[in-house]
């Protein structure tokens, strides 16, 4: 299952409702825009597979917050990781400055569809995604 898969089968008012429910309501105009955006976009097939991941974590006063295995995908209080890895690699890359075109064929690790709803996928990636601004390509 790749980001375009689930992002064809969601509702932007469903992505809504789950950014301001994480994220705010700042910008959400934008992430209107950009939703629509991406549905007009043909996935850029041309790189290696890359599959995204979302990790919950627990602020701690240590140095190292909790990672969280068993959680609830509407618990405010935790905050949301979305990263990725090409198949050949273990190193781990952030998904915060992909061109819109790769993204959009990235798939979506087996745990994070079985801990998320789609709407809640595409919120926390679409944060991560805007994270440096909403002009790229």
């Amino acid at each position: 299952m790749t980001i375009y898969d689930i992002l064809k089968q969601t509702e932007f008012a469903e992505i809504s409702e789950r950014i301001q429910k994480f994220y705010g309501s700042k910008d959400i105009d934008k992430y209107a825009e950009l939703y629509n955006k991406l549905l007009s976009i043909t996935p850029n097939h041309k790189h290696k597979k890359f599959t995204v991941y979302i990790s919950a974590f627990r602020i701690t006063d240590s140095v190292e917050d909790e990672y969280v295995e068993h959680f609830d995908e509407n618990d405010t209080s935790l905050y949301y990781d979305v990263s990725g890895v090409y198949d050949d690699s273990d190193e781990v890359y952030s998904i915060s400055t992909c061109f819109y075109a790769d993204f959009l064929q990235y798939s979506i690790d087996d745990t994070t569809l079985k801990n998320y709803s789609y709407s809640t996928i595409l919120a926390h990636c679409f944060w991560e995604i805007t994270a440096y601004g909403f002009d790229r390509q």
